[in-house]
């Protein structure tokens, strides 16, 4: 039974034993004090939805101790474990036993996330002044569930965004919640493989506030919706699955933004002076400009002519010395097939000269040689009988 605790900071922990291998796992999702009365300790659902992918990649049924909500655990069953298993190479068709109970009522929030994104500040600036009552946002969410702990991330990162989040609410004169949890510690996953999973426990937790929960697509429209291996693909290709399913007859979950593309997207923020004066893409730290995040997006607010806006964030006149190394990583996208990247591509790609493109095929082929190596020397009996001769 999920409980809560005061901390020593003045925070409110929704706490929560997990057994799994023989092993007790404590998982903690905390908010400050005004929240606490939000916190949900009369269902799993929370850790349901969290654990449901680990679940299935390792073969474990899952047993839950407090009620579950009715038609969640209907559509999980019904919907959700089959479509992924069937399509999914790694994945297994687990058990759920648990006792059902109604959907909880909650206080009618509207809530989105807010990493200062391009596709989070597509949201908030879409829906801010909603003229949809249900979809008109009351409250800026940010927590710590995974996203921050990819090692290729700057450690602290997330303490860091707090205050920036609080500052975009402040401004729009909505409010800000700040959460945070050790989920991403105790459970380790491939983030990019179970973001929504992992950002929908966060959102659960707080189960008795959302009423709408709009959580930002990442980046691709409804086209790239997918099953086909979906175990090994960035969970957003299922969100229009997962966030249908996920949805109780108390609380909506939307893709939002899943209409567009991130250049789309990219448009309307673009002319936002909020965005201007916020915007945070750098997975990093300070603007690095050389991770994946800060190229895609300087290269889409280039192609859309806006890159001089936004010259707190980004080195613009490095931008422009050095554009040809921005361009052949758009291009070297282009050849790999990124579909997120592609409406810039098509817009840019007049700009990359018959030099460039040859640049970065020879790279792409010396990358394709170096990897056809690693494989090859990877087994002991292959790289015998090779160079025994």
């Amino acid at each position: 039974q999920p409980r809560i605790i005061n901390t020593d900071e003045g925070h409110s922990r929704l706490s929560c034993d997990i057994e799994a291998d023989g092993e007790i796992r404590n998982v903690w999702f905390e908010v400050e004090k005004e929240y606490e009365k939000y916190l949900c300790t009369e269902r799993g659902d929370a850790y349901l939805i969290g654990l449901l992918s680990w679940a299935m990649r390792f073969n474990m049924n899952i047993k839950s101790e407090v009620p579950i909500t009715d038609d969640l655990l209907y559509n999980i069953r019904t919907y959700v474990i089959p479509s992924l298993t069937k399509y999914g190479k790694t994945l297994h068709e687990i058990e759920i036993e648990a006792q059902m109970a109604p959907a909880i009522e909650n206080a009618g929030a509207v809530g989105t996330g807010c990493s200062c994104g391009i596709d989070s500040f597509h949201e908030i600036i879409s829906n801010t002044n909603s003229k949809y009552p249900n979809c008109r946002l009351t409250h800026l969410f940010i927590t710590n569930v995974g996203s921050f702990s990819h090692p290729d991330v700057e450690r602290g990162l997330y303490y860091k965004r707090v205050q920036p989040v609080r500052e975009v609410a402040d401004a729009l004169g909505l409010k800000a919640v700040i959460s945070n949890s050790n989920f991403a510690e105790e459970f380790i996953q491939d983030h990019l493989l179970t973001c929504t999973y992992a950002s929908m426990f966060g959102v659960f937790c707080l189960q008795k506030l959302w009423k709408t929960y709009l959580y930002a697509s990442v980046g691709k429209d409804f086209s790239c919706f997918n099953l086909i291996d979906n175990d090994m693909h960035d969970a957003a290709y299922t969100d229009l699955l997962l966030l249908n399913s996920f949805s109780t007859s108390e609380m909506r979950l939307y893709s939002g933004g899943g209409a567009k593309t991130r250049l789309e997207k990219t448009m309307l923020v673009a002319d936002s002076e909020l965005a201007q004066k916020y915007l945070h893409v750098c997975i990093v730290g300070e603007c690095c400009g050389k991770c994946i995040k800060c190229v895609r997006t300087m290269n889409t607010l280039y192609a859309i002519g806006k890159l001089d806006k936004f010259y707190k964030e980004f080195d613009v006149e490095n931008y422009k010395k050095h554009k040809n190394y921005y361009l052949g990583q758009l291009y070297f996208l282009h050849l790999k097939k990124d579909l997120m990247t592609q409406p810039e591509y098509e817009v840019l790609k007049k700009e990359m000269s018959i030099g460039l493109k040859a640049g970065i095929l020879l790279f792409a082929f010396y990358r394709l040689l170096r990897k056809c190596y690693r494989k090859i020397t990877k087994t002991s009996d292959i790289k015998h009988v090779l160079f025994k001769k």
